[in-house]
């Protein structure tokens, strides 16, 4: 199943669902029928998908390809974690890519990278591998390779790659490259302790060999570059440069932050001590403590200064900070975190928990989402926390389903509060909830709404759909009657383009049941219209079911519309396009970390480019925690202007959607 796809459905069911004041129930609607409605052609299909019928599989890959999977076993067919792209899916026989079959065990199935060409565009190949086997797309890779151990070695989407043993470029191995000490990749560059390696090379610099200093420096034995970029560094000495972190270094001479001289010398170089975590560096000589370059912070104490792992907050003998901004100053300050400090702050007793939710100090916990104080956890609840299994409550009895709605003594709560429930029969199904008597919606976090008019002993998921005994139905909305119902295509309808454009999100269904075949509008409300029962080969005699889109004259371009991508002749972009774009998100966006590692994921963004380049309205639609969303917002606040779109040769307002992909 596609996710996204999913996300989509959850939308529509949620403006199914708006109300100014909160319902007692929701009574199921019933579909308009409108034989006028048809699809335009800037629609597209929602590709790659595999649509799951009750007894067949379709594979549907773009607009002209479309395949019944006749082979696959339906009962487990099923889609794994992390599948965005939607190329995947698996069931007892083997995996599923593109729609194409490979048997092989599907044991220890795990995605392990995408790797984009070089300029970035089109779908990347990714890399995949079971208990026993290593693949690139659909092609087996028979190296001499550690399966087990074999990972992604890039901090974004490049050839290298690692086991246990072995550093490995496109799949060779790299002779002599220290795998313990590994540094994370910068697009076609990655070091170790003793080299920098490029394109799967040792680096080298007017015939120098190129040694690795940090992130952001490496030398040959007469000059300092940076990383990246192979600017050489002035004044500082090559034979004496050596590492603090991953920006600062440190000469015979002076500390440096990324190639840049501090206020610290190399008079007592035993003093200093630096930190890199997230988005903050600092770097301390046992009196005073500076983030950056020379912005000192004389508010805390230097001899006990420390960091919490994998976070931007920091401690010292008095307690634990964030930094916070005054609007007042207009200046970032320290802000203490609430505990009560009976004991020194250390990494042995100050952790985060699970899911960066808790911070954890002794047996107490801040609730960073809610801002709330517990104390006396017992035990178990800190182990929990430290651990990751699960939210720290579940161990006093309670389950959590999602956001202050779980399961206690046998009752339904939302936010403390007991609701009526059967806790007994009480299950998630697709983005609702049912028990024996109703089915619910989870609705604004703070209330189980009944949807009316749907059996609940008799519902189950289908596809994305509910499906009593009498309909199938988008949220609670019925579209069309449970009698042997089967998806046979799923075209892409509107996407708002941005916060300013109020349309509703919507998506075309090609559905066949006992009485015939239809074409759907899942979105706010429904819409159906019979096509008959003549079968649909393909996309067959689908043609008839498109209408033209308005014509758009210079004339009728309006002042300050918005335009959505495919009004434009010239369509809006990032100055150097995407290649560009993807570089300056890998050179900014600074990633969660969890047990030393980038975490990974995807942000999607919208957001208006207007007539000078500027952007504006600026959404993070959906992001995937750990405050990437906030993050990528950050980024995209940081993005030089863009190059407006244009119709008829005038630039215009357009909306425009992207997606930031945060790699390993």
């Amino acid at each position: 199943m596609n996710k996204y796809y999913f996300l989509v459905l959850s939308l529509i069911l949620l403006s199914n669902l708006s109300f100014a004041q909160t319902p007692d129930s929701f009574s199921v609607k019933d579909p308009v029928i409108d034989s006028t409605f048809a699809i335009y052609p800037s629609a597209g299909y929602m590709a790659p998908l595999y649509i799951k019928n009750k007894n067949y599989i379709i594979f549907q890959k773009n607009a002209s390809e479309r395949k019944i999977l006749k082979d696959a076993d339906v009962e487990s067919f099923t889609f794994p974690r992390y599948n965005d792209n939607g190329l995947f899916a698996l069931d007892k026989n083997g995996v599923y890519y593109n729609g194409d079959f490979i048997a092989t065990d599907t044991t220890g199935f795990k995605i392990l990278a995408e790797i984009r060409n070089t300029e970035y565009l089109g779908r990347p190949d990714l890399v995949w591998k079971t208990k026993y086997k290593l693949f690139k797309n659909n092609i087996e890779i028979t190296e001499d390779i550690d399966i087990e151990s074999f990972r992604s070695a890039s901090y974004s989407s490049t050839l290298y790659f690692k086991d246990k043993n072995h550093l490995y470029y496109n799949f060779k191995k790299i002779k002599n490259a220290d795998v313990n000490s590994l540094s994370d990749t910068f697009d076609a560059t990655i070091y170790d302790k003793n080299y920098v390696y490029i394109n799967g090379e040792i680096g080298l610099h007017n015939g120098d060999t190129l040694r690795s200093v940090n992130d952001y420096l490496m030398k040959t034995s007469k000059e300092v570059l940076t990383l990246t970029h192979w600017i050489v560094v002035p004044n500082i000495d090559a034979k004496s440069i050596r590492p603090l972190s991953r920006h600062y270094s440190i000469d015979k001479n002076f500390v440096y932050y990324d190639g840049e001289k501090t206020i610290l010398t190399a008079k007592n170089p035993e003093n200093i001590k630096a930190w890199n975590q997230v988005n903050s560096r600092f770097i301390s000589d046992g009196k005073m403590v500076y983030a950056g370059t020379n912005y000192p912070f004389p508010e805390v104490d230097a001899k006990t200064f420390g960091m919490i792992p994998f976070s931007d907050w920091y401690f010292d003998k008095n307690g634990i900070y964030e930094r916070v901004w005054n609007e007042k100053t207009e200046k970032s300050e320290a802000k203490k975190f609430p505990f009560v400090y009976t004991k020194k702050v250390s990494s042995k007793n100050t952790f985060l928990g699970q899911s960066y939710r808790y911070l954890i100090y002794e047996n107490q916990a801040y609730d960073l989402s809610k801002k709330k104080m517990y104390k006396n956890l017992s035990q178990t609840q800190i182990n929990a926390a430290k651990n990751a299994k699960t939210d720290i409550f579940n161990s006093i009895g309670k389950k959590l389903y999602e956001y202050q709605l779980y399961e206690s003594d046998n009752k339904i709560y939302i936010n403390g509060k007991e609701t009526t429930a059967d806790a007994e029969t009480f299950e998630r199904i697709l983005n609702c909830y049912k028990d024996k008597n109703n089915v619910y919606t989870y609705y604004r976090s703070d209330k189980l709404i009944p949807i009316k008019g749907i059996d609940a002993q008799s519902v189950k998921p289908f596809f994305n759909f509910l499906a009593d005994k009498d309909y199938i139905y988008s949220g609670a909305n019925k579209v069309i009657k449970n009698k042997n119902v089967e998806i046979l295509a799923v075209i892409t309808g509107n996407r708002p383009g941005c916060g300013l454009d109020k349309t509703p999100s919507s998506d075309y269904y090609f559905l066949k049941n006992d009485e015939g075949y239809w074409l759907a509008l899942i979105s706010s409300d429904i819409k159906i219209k019979y096509l008959g029962n003549k079968p649909i080969e393909g996309i067959g005699n689908m043609g008839t079911l498109y209408a033209p889109p308005a014509i758009i004259t210079p004339e009728t371009i309006a002042e300050n519309q918005i335009y959505n991508k495919v009004d434009l002749d010239v369509l809006a972009d990032y100055d150097g396009g995407m290649t560009e774009q993807i570089k300056f998100v890998d050179k900014n966006f600074k990633a969660p970390k969890e047990d030393g590692e980038i975490i990974q994921g995807k942000v999607y963004l919208s957001f208006i480019i207007e007539k000078d380049g500027t952007i504006t309205n600026q959404k993070a639609l959906r992001d995937y925690g750990y405050g990437s969303g906030n993050e990528a917002l950050r980024v995209l606040n940081k993005m030089p202007k863009w190059i407006p779109g244009q119709i008829k040769g005038k630039t215009v307002r357009s909306s425009y959607n992207t997606v930031f992909i945060i790699h390993k």
